[in-house]
């Protein structure tokens, strides 16, 4: 059902045909519907680089943030996230030689992460009842507070250094892999360790954590390594050919 089109179109509770929406896992997600939107990536940057007036795109990327949180329909807002990153994209040369100071830094980071956990706590209901427009304003903001972060860490500072430590680094590229076969470990974790008398939650849960960790690592240089060195691959071979007069 993931690969299913038809299937995408639903309120996330029932399906285009009113039967109830259920999902294999978590993980499947990004071979659904992530697959689609990487489709639209070609699309967002032939467009956002011929794109002068960035600030004015952008608000209308928000707008259909909002309109997405506005409706509930979700692929629109997840799908546009895309798009913000492709902006970010164009300024990273820019982005990655500006330098605040250490205080300046840190203030902006608290006052992202702050807005981030208010929207939070907006969303588990902490603030009292919210109306239509503000429910949708403030996930909007929200969006747009981790946006200033991802923004952070690309500029030449303490979030961006720290980010770049190496056991940070080594999480981060088996980062994918993790995802992807966490979910599976830990339901096989679920089934097998009661019948070996492991039920102390606590064991359960550092037991999958290594093991969700290994796994990921195996993946990642069994699978996503090699799968990525082919992609480039056959990128190369098709840009070659590409490059090639017609009469060769």
């Amino acid at each position: 059902m993931q690969f299913d089109v038809l299937f995408f179109v639903s309120d996330d509770t029932v399906t285009l045909f009113g039967d109830p929406l259920v999902r294999v896992n978590s993980p499947v997600w990004s071979m659904g519907w992530e697959l689609w939107f990487s489709l639209t990536l070609p699309l967002a940057v032939a467009l956002l680089a011929r794109v002068r007036r960035e600030v004015p795109a952008a608000l209308l990327i928000f707008a259909g943030i909002f309109l997405s949180y506005w409706s509930g329909y979700f692929p629109l807002r997840l799908c546009l996230t895309f798009w913000l990153g492709v902006l970010l994209a164009k300024h990273l040369g820019e982005l990655s030689r500006v330098r605040l100071t250490a205080p300046i830094e840190l203030l902006v980071l608290v006052l992202l992460l702050s807005v981030i956990e208010l929207v939070q706590a907006a969303s588990a209901g902490m603030l009292g009842a919210l109306g239509s427009l503000l429910a949708a304003a403030l996930p909007t903001l929200m969006v747009a507070a981790c946006m200033g972060v991802v923004t952070l860490a690309m500029t030449d500072g303490l979030v961006r250094r720290a980010l770049s430590a190496r056991p940070v680094r080594s999480l981060g590229a088996v980062s994918f892999s993790l995802y992807l076969t966490h979910a599976v470990t830990i339901g096989a974790l679920e089934a097998l360790l009661p019948r070996l008398g492991v039920v102390e939650p606590l064991v359960q849960a550092a037991l999958a954590v290594a093991l969700s960790l290994a796994v990921a690592v195996v993946f990642w240089h069994v699978v996503e390594k090699p799968g990525i060195a082919l992609s480039r691959r056959v990128g190369d071979a098709l840009g070659t050919r590409a490059s090639q007069p017609s009469g060769e």
